[in-house]
């Protein structure tokens, strides 16, 4: 699950790297690979999340009234 945001943010990292060596930095490729980079890490701390919901011990958490779509949601994402 969380290999393949890794795989994106190394991907991209990487090509940040070979623009700056080729010194032929084009700001909006630099900028959209950083936007990239970003999305991704939040995409992993989102997964990294739901790990951490699944692995505690949940036997003393109360009973609550939850939205089936938001569950829904939640599973999808």
């Amino acid at each position: 699950e969380i290999n393949n945001p890794l795989a994106v943010i190394v991907g991209k990292a990487q090509t940040l790297r070979m623009l700056f060596e080729r010194e032929s930095l084009d700001k909006a490729k630099a900028l959209k690979a950083v936007v990239s980079i970003e999305e991704t890490g939040h995409r992993i701390a989102k997964i990294i999340r739901g790990l951490r919901s699944f692995a505690r011990d949940e036997q003393q958490d109360p009973f609550e009234k939850a939205s089936i779509s938001s569950l829904i949601e939640d599973t999808l994402s």
